[in-house]
């Protein structure tokens, strides 16, 4: 878990983005126990984390270093600020990631275009199982891109 928040607070200085105070704190807690999670939840609806939701730019750090994770297998996001743009980051993460078992992206800004970019990475990863995209703008297309990614047959 150090490695992974040394990593986390190097890749938001590459940005140029303030670490998630919230995220912070949990993985040092984590550190500081030598206990390992596998869950990051970072729910935008809670109180914690309401009037600091996570965006684009502030995800993009975290997906990257989640790239790399061999840990890492639930990751909740919902009701944050995350449209298009963030919808890349997540789209690389997914592509890379070989233990990533659940994503919640419930209720965020995701539209067409992002909803296609996390559907071409569906088809590289064979660990995930469950993605919730609901209560997010994913129009006709966005819809018709995921729902076509999940009936390729995943080949390496």
């Amino acid at each position: 878990m150090k490695q992974f928040l040394k990593s986390y607070l190097e890749k938001c200085e590459d940005y140029a983005v303030k670490p998630k105070k919230r995220l912070v704190d949990e993985l040092t807690l984590f550190a500081k126990n030598d206990d390992m999670t596998n869950h990051i939840i970072l729910n935008g609806n809670c109180v914690a984390q309401f009037n600091d939701r996570l965006t684009d730019i502030e995800l993009y750090p975290l997906c990257e270093v989640l790239e790399r994770d061999i840990h890492m297998t639930s990751l909740d996001m919902s009701y944050n600020l995350i449209g298009d743009h963030g919808a890349e980051a997540i789209y690389r993460m997914i592509q890379s990631s070989r233990v990533l078992k659940h994503i919640s992206l419930r209720s965020n800004q995701i539209h067409e275009k992002g909803a296609q970019d996390i559907a071409k990475s569906l088809t590289k990863n064979r660990s995930l199982h469950s993605l919730d995209l609901s209560e997010n703008e994913l129009g006709d297309k966005g819809g018709l891109a995921i729902a076509q990614a999940l009936q390729v047959e995943i080949v390496f």
